[in-house]
């Protein structure tokens, strides 16, 4: 029975025998769980709450779904490689109510926008092929398992669903901003736990691991980008620290893991694109500054490469033809008899002139991986012959045409 006091809210009218049963079903579970609950438990419980929230408020499953995807350590598995994780479970809750939303109401339509047929489209083809999966087109052919093609299919079916959520729940301009501004805000700790180990401990308490993959940094460097080079609503300040995150998202890729190109290369990307729809003569700056550095990287390390080939082989090239020497073993560098004995020293002259030539476009390091090769590749390698050929002149004559040259 429901009743109506003036000026309050309605209300259920329950009898009392019945209040009565839910305290007491309420005491007995709570002593139930306080002597045998687990994680799974409460978890259950919680999920039970969340699902009680979104069909009150189904737009909260979207606004809450960045922070899930990125700090909610919760995976469910499947019996597959595959598990399910929290902002899986949390779209599927909330694409599953706002699709039962819309039947009880009778009211069965979308948002207007150019996108919806193409994502049913899509839908409806990934369905077709799910189908068409299932019959035996080669019957000698091993097929994926069965849970293997459905989480295949739930892939599609939940990126089109979530992209429906997002164009029909989410309407205020204020939601977006919800929803950018954290996930700017944790991109940021996490960048910064990169470099500094406080950020760093925290982020790792807060972000999950295996949400930082490569569409993680995609979507902060274009956020970040996106927002300082088009919101003219934003302060100055704002802006600039936007692109310096917007930078410092693929540059501390490259400079930290090069080896992940996934982790630099499309963010890089990403924001040349920004950079070429704000303005196509910054583009075509920003492109030719790219590709002339780009090249003479390529070129430098190329001369580099070859400079230690050189050094590396340069025992062997100084005496052919010359008849300095008969023999010089590169693993051991253990010289035999030659004609001339001032040939080590020779050769040390001529590593010097190489270092010379090109000590400008060394970096420190390499520098220093030149000075190894030719006092232990050529002074200490041959200590031996030298001392007994043409005496300890030779290594000090040598050491100082190595020393002239500024090495």
């Amino acid at each position: 029975m429901i009743g109506h006091v003036p000026g309050k809210h309605a209300f259920i009218a329950v009898p009392r025998l019945v209040r009565f049963g839910v305290v007491l079903a309420v005491l007995a579970l709570a002593a139930y769980l306080g002597a045998s609950a687990s994680d799974r438990t409460l978890l259950l419980f919680v999920a039970l709450g969340g699902g009680l929230v979104l069909l009150q408020r189904p737009q909260l499953g979207m606004l809450a779904l960045i922070p899930t995807a990125l700090c909610v350590p919760v995976a469910i598995g499947t019996g597959t490689q595959t598990s399910l994780n929290a902002a899986v479970l949390l779209t599927t809750a909330t694409l599953g109510i706002w699709v039962l939303d819309m039947l009880r109401r009778g009211d069965i339509r979308l948002a207007p926008s150019p996108v919806n047929r193409p994502a049913l489209a899509f839908a409806l083809v990934a369905l077709l092929a799910f189908a068409a999966g299932q019959l035996p087109w080669n019957p000698f052919a091993r097929t994926a398992s069965l849970a293997a093609q459905a989480g295949g299919l739930a892939v599609f079916v939940l990126s089109i669903g979530a992209l429906l959520l997002a164009g029909n729940l989410i309407r205020e301009e204020r939601h977006l901003t919800w929803l950018v501004w954290p996930f700017l805000g944790l991109g940021a700790l996490v960048l910064l736990g990169r470099w500094l180990p406080p950020p760093g401990w925290l982020a790792g308490r807060l972000v999950v691991r295996e949400a930082t993959g490569s569409l993680f940094w995609v979507w902060l460097t274009a956020l970040a980008g996106g927002l300082a080079f088009f919101d003219r609503t934003l302060p100055a300040v704002a802006r600039l620290a936007l692109l310096g995150l917007a930078i410092a998202g693929p540059a501390s890729g490259w400079l930290q893991l090069r080896s992940w190109a996934s982790g630099w290369l499309p963010p890089l990307v990403a924001l040349w694109v920004l950079v070429w729809l704000r303005s196509w003569r910054l583009g075509l700056v920003v492109t030719l500054l790219a590709a002339t550095g780009w090249y003479a990287d390529q070129s430098r390390t190329d001369w580099l490469n070859g400079v230690k080939y050189t050094l590396r082989h340069m025992p062997e090239i100084g005496g052919q033809g010359q008849g300095r020497f008969t023999a010089c073993d590169e693993s051991s560098y253990n010289c035999g008899t030659g004609s001339d004995n001032d040939w080590a020293s020779e050769a040390i002259a001529i590593y010097s002139m190489a270092y010379t030539l090109v000590r400008d476009a060394l970096t420190a390091d390499e520098r220093q991986y030149i000075a190894n090769r030719i006092f232990n590749d050529v002074s200490d390698g041959c200590t031996n012959m030298l001392q007994k050929q043409s005496g300890t002149a030779s290594i000090t004559s040598g050491s100082a045409v190595v020393t002239g040259s500024g090495l």
